[in-house]
């Protein structure tokens, strides 16, 4: 009697043990792990720095997330209790100056942050006690112009704001008011052309528009045939000139022709779907970098045959830090 108990007590953990590693084989093949680090909240802009990192603005985390390329791995830039100064509210938008100062736009605060890259410090740059000029409504997403001017989405005013990188002073650069073409009505994504121009998707819209630097004009790109805008959100220009936009309704990535306003699916099939694809970068190779906040996961879209691969995500588990 007494052996026999004796062996079921060996048999009974070797069991339980056998049992866990099946479970463990059992787990999706989806469960791998794409990076180290906190998990995203919920990401909303990217922009790449000049040694090719990979900078997240999450909205959940109220932070910027700095992600290696190349491993996934995630640290945490900025935020509440890392660097000094005010903390995000709502950051929205996110570009990088030709110093690597990072800027962001915080809707929470009604300002555009600037955000040491080293150390995280951030100041406000622009905001309604700093700088002259009219305060912003619900600042969404920025650009920086080819002299350093920074150019601010603004749905609350149904403008484009441009503000002086040094004085944070702000003057509206077109609206109903500033420019001649059809008014915006919820102007989000903005990007730079190699000529000066700004082309600015407009959900209200469902059309990207592009506006004069200097008069302020607005004329829509793109709007017409070809698969309609679902709900257009981030907007990037590639080398060749050509315009990339996610779109959270279509659950694709949507390339323009520059010139004819032509519209193509360039990422939307085989591969992880996208959930809700928000901010979109290049890379130096060429390849598109997007933020997913469905997936809570940053992927990378090969330009030519619209792959797409996670390069870094939540699957190390949530983060329990806020």
């Amino acid at each position: 009697m007494f052996r026999r108990t004796l062996v079921n007590l060996i048999l009974v953990p070797a069991m339980l043990l056998t049992l866990g590693v099946s479970l463990i084989s059992a787990a999706p093949v989806g469960e791998e792990v794409r990076g180290s680090g906190p998990g995203f909240g919920s990401p909303f802009g990217i922009a790449v720095e000049s040694d090719g990192s990979l900078v997240v603005l999450d909205y959940g985390l109220e932070a910027l997330v700095r992600v290696d390329p190349i491993s996934g791995e995630r640290t945490i830039l900025s935020d509440a209790s890392t660097g000094p100064g005010p903390a995000f509210k709502a950051p929205r938008g996110i570009a990088v100056e030709s110093d690597g100062s990072l800027v962001v736009v915080d809707y929470g605060l009604g300002a555009l942050v600037r955000v040491d890259p080293i150390s995280g410090e951030r100041t406000i740059l622009s905001d309604d006690s700093t700088g002259p000029g009219p305060g912003f409504g619900s600042p969404r997403d920025i650009a920086v112009e080819s002299d350093g001017t920074l150019v601010v989405t603004d749905p609350g005013l149904g403008a484009l704001v441009r503000v002086d990188p040094v004085s944070g002073e702000r003057t509206i650069l077109s609206d109903d008011s500033t420019g001649p073409g059809p008014g915006f009505k919820t102007p989000f994504g903005i990007a730079v052309e190699s000529d000066g121009s700004l082309v600015v998707v407009d959900r209200g819209l469902e059309a990207l528009v592009r506006v004069d630097p200097v008069s302020g004009e607005r004329t829509i790109l793109s709007g017409g045939p070809g698969p309609g805008f679902g709900e257009p959100r981030g907007i990037a220009v590639e080398s060749d000139g050509s315009l990339v936009v996610t779109d959270a309704g279509l659950e694709a990535l949507v390339r323009v022709d520059p010139a004819s306003g032509e519209r193509t699916i360039l990422s939307g099939g085989p591969g992880p779907g996208f959930g809700e694809p928000r901010g979109i970068a290049v890379e130096s190779d060429g390849s598109l970098v997007v933020v997913d906040d469905g997936l809570e996961a940053l992927v990378r879209v090969d330009p030519v045959s619209g792959e797409r691969t996670i390069v870094s995500d939540a699957s190390t588990g949530r983060w329990t830090g806020l």
